[in-house]
């Protein structure tokens, strides 16, 4: 199973609480966001895309408003990731490593899906439109079904399936341009309990012989003075699609490696790409072009021997615009 799969179909269960009558989509999406921070539960999630499914577990923990969660993959690797409000650490048993990192949006350890997979809440209607389909009923509840449409071919689209009773995610949907399914992801089995302890939303097996690597992530980032001493020179996005603005800007590295990377996050509230500017790289390493990892798209360029990729679940024609698009630009004082 491609490692990036994984993780892939977890984060639909963020999407826990009780629902009153609404009457508009946005109102249901709005009760969605918040779910997750209400309830504790444990469910299975199926995840199909490309032909190829996959089960995932998760524990999902509340307490005094803090999020803890397990997810665990049903391969017979029994890879786990362990996620609260800090970090994120991703258990490797076929490996017998640990990779552990801050918790931020579009952490590489949280996952692809995990960290692209967006709140639905105050969708910008300049760029998507809201509309609701006929009721269905998915495992047997009753469901509003809520349609998110891109205005234009640089996003993709959304379905989703809301539980009446509780505003609870049942089934989900990535549209391509064409409203083709992309990907599904259902949960088939939900328990909810407030008797979820701290000990069933950590590492279900033994680490101590398991080798931890960690990164450190700095808040500002990496710039250089330019020189006339006026002004830094950051590396941003010079080409945009209509609606994406610059929402977060990091730089890491790794515990005993020169490598460094900076991070730009690229979103428009809903779609979202991460370019990801490395220095220390090796020529030999550098591979240019387009990837694609189920509905992920990555594009890699070079720049000042710099290797630059954006990636995100987002068209070809996105990652592509921004990835060429990168440049040192000064910014004055």
């Amino acid at each position: 199973m491609n490692d990036s799969r994984l993780w892939i179909g977890t984060i639909l269960l963020l999407s826990l609480g009780f629902a009153e009558a609404a009457d508009g989509p946005q109102e249901w999406l709005d009760r969605m966001a918040l779910a997750a921070q209400q309830m504790s539960y444990q469910a299975t999630v199926v995840h199909t895309c490309d032909g190829v499914t996959d089960t995932v577990q998760i524990v999902h923990r509340i307490e005094n408003g803090r999020v803890t969660e397990r997810i665990t993959s049903q391969d017979e690797a029994g890879r786990e990731i362990i996620r609260n409000p800090e970090q994120v650490m991703c258990v490797l048993p076929e490996q017998k490593s640990v990779v552990v990192e801050p918790r931020y949006k579009n952490s590489p350890a949280d996952s692809s899906r995990i960290s692209s997979m967006p709140s639905f809440s105050n969708i910008d209607t300049t760029t998507y439109k809201l509309s609701m389909h006929q009721p269905e009923r998915v495992a047997g509840q009753d469901t509003e079904v809520i349609a998110v449409r891109p205005v234009d071919e640089y996003r993709y689209g959304y379905r989703l399936w809301l539980d009446r009773n509780r505003a609870m995610m049942l089934k989900f949907e990535l549209l391509g341009e064409m409203g083709d399914t992309l990907e599904q992801i259902v949960i088939t089995r939900i328990e909810y309990s407030d008797q979820i302890s701290a000990g069933d939303v950590g590492p279900s097996m033994p680490m101590d012989t398991f080798t931890r690597q960690e990164s450190t992530l700095a808040v500002k980032p990496t710039a250089e003075i330019d020189g006339t001493g006026n002004g830094l020179v950051m590396w941003r996005a010079t080409e945009l699609p209509a609606g994406f603005k610059l929402t977060a800007r990091r730089s890491k590295s790794v515990t005993g490696s020169t490598q460094e990377t900076e991070q730009l996050v690229y979103s428009d509230g809903l779609g979202s790409v991460s370019v990801f500017i490395e220095t220390g790289v090796a020529e030999a390493e550098f591979a240019e072009g387009l990837s694609r990892f189920g509905a992920t798209h990555a594009y890699t360029t070079t720049m000042e021997n710099r290797l630059i990729t954006a990636v995100g679940y987002v068209p070809v024609r996105t990652v592509k615009m921004i990835a060429l698009s990168v440049r040192p630009v000064l910014e004055m004082h």
